[in-house]
């Protein structure tokens, strides 16, 4: 090839480079990281990509500087370049830019996100892709790297009302506040789980047969008692990573009255939530004794989110958003009629001796 002739072709690329650019995908923030397992690739914590099932989740890629002269200094990149995502297994998998090809516009051509259908492993990859009509003939390699999909987070009470009345689970009244003990409920979740709670007051039945306490409609209060309002709790300034397996955190509402501890840990590998116990203390919900009769305090968990649920929120910038949360079954909340999870505290006042009768001593002229 003469000389003149790749002259020409280098002058070609190069105003090419220059003003036959497309506005890419460059994160604001440092919440994107690399992923994969090549030796430059990031930390050991992100080797693979953790993600909720049926959440879409931003990747990019970083182009060739080369042939992308200024993207690190203005995102742009050069015309007519595409990136190619495919994954294994493929079925259901959703991708929003599964070619993206500069178009001389800001389309951010070399970002997507991914939607995977199922709990299960996937493998994605990608490649960039010099325009045909330059002529280059060699094929730039594969980027590949591992996706582990989770259900979403679920959660349940501890309390089970067809329990004997024996039971410390069982609604089982008491007359003071220090006979009450510390109660649980159940979270699965994908790291640290971040929920909603409130404190509402209700009228309390006692069936005079059998015993058993039946709670009924809800009441304004309890002379003494403020009921709380739905209240975000989000366990300190310091969660725990996905990788933690056990300790706990007290939560900064309400004087602490929640704490959560790691009952097990996320399993990547077989893609299996990690579980937590969600500790409740009634004595910092300020709970009174009624003048008379008998209520129940009832604790509702509302919603729950976790780590990896939290990660899909992240939009395309990586800017931090405004969390989703899910109800009891799992299923992102999306009005009143969400499933949540309760446990009853019922508590009477001491009964109060009434008058002693008898018979009128004159009764019997």
């Amino acid at each position: 090839m003469k000389k003149s002739r790749i002259l020409g072709y280098a002058l070609t690329l190069a105003a090419t480079l220059m003003v036959g650019s497309a506005m890419g995908q460059i994160p604001t923030t440092g919440n994107y990281v690399k992923v994969g397992t090549e030796t430059d690739e990031g930390d050991a914590k992100n080797q693979f990509s953790l993600v909720q099932k049926g959440v879409a989740y931003g990747f990019y890629v970083e182009p060739d500087a080369a042939f992308h002269p200024t993207y690190s200094a203005d995102g742009k990149l050069t015309k007519d370049f595409t990136w190619n995502w495919v994954c294994d297994p493929a079925t259901g998998v959703i991708f929003s830019n599964a070619t993206g090809t500069g178009t001389g516009a800001a389309n951010g051509a070399n970002f997507t996100t991914i939607s995977f259908p199922s709990k299960a492993s996937y493998v994605v990859k990608v490649s960039e892709k010099a325009p045909s009509s330059w002529g280059l003939t060699c094929a730039a390699a594969e980027r590949s790297f591992t996706v582990y999909a989770f259900d979403a987070p679920t959660f349940s009470s501890t309390q089970d009302t067809t329990k004997t009345d024996t039971d410390v689970n069982k609604r089982k009244p008491v007359c003071k506040l220090a006979d009450l003990s510390t109660f649980k409920f159940n979270i699965t979740s994908s790291g640290t789980p971040y929920v909603n709670y409130k404190v509402s007051v209700h009228k309390a039945y006692i069936n005079a047969t059998t015993g058993v306490v039946n709670v009924g409609e809800n009441i304004t209060t309890v002379t003494g008692f403020t009921p709380i309002p739905t209240t975000n709790e989000k366990f300190g300034s310091a969660p725990w990573d996905y990788a933690v397996s056990s300790g706990s955190l007290t939560g900064t509402t309400n004087s602490g009255a929640l704490s959560i501890a790691i009952t097990s840990a996320l399993a990547p590998a077989t893609q299996e939530l990690a579980t937590y116990e969600l500790s409740v203390d009634p004595s910092k919900l300020g709970l009174v004794v009624p003048t008379s009769g008998i209520v129940a305090y009832r604790i509702t968990l509302i919603s729950a989110n976790g780590l990896i649920s939290r990660k899909g929120d992240f939009g395309s910038t990586g800017v931090v958003p405004t969390y989703t949360y899910y109800a009891a079954d799992g299923v992102a909340i999306t009005g009143t009629g969400d499933k949540n999870a309760t446990y009853d505290l019922v508590i009477a006042a001491a009964p109060k001796t009434g008058p002693v009768y008898h018979i009128g001593n004159n009764k019997a002229n």
